[in-house]
């Protein structure tokens, strides 16, 4: 979920529910979107 903090910054929040290496994917997949 992408956010926007009191900074006007844009935060990438990820709900945890499987493992570490799926998470870590996501992670990189959508750090890659929002750039």
């Amino acid at each position: 979920m992408l956010a926007e903090n009191s900074k006007d910054e844009l935060v990438l929040i990820e709900v945890q529910d499987n493992n570490e290496y799926a998470y870590f994917q996501r992670m990189l997949f959508g750090t890659s979107k929002s750039i």
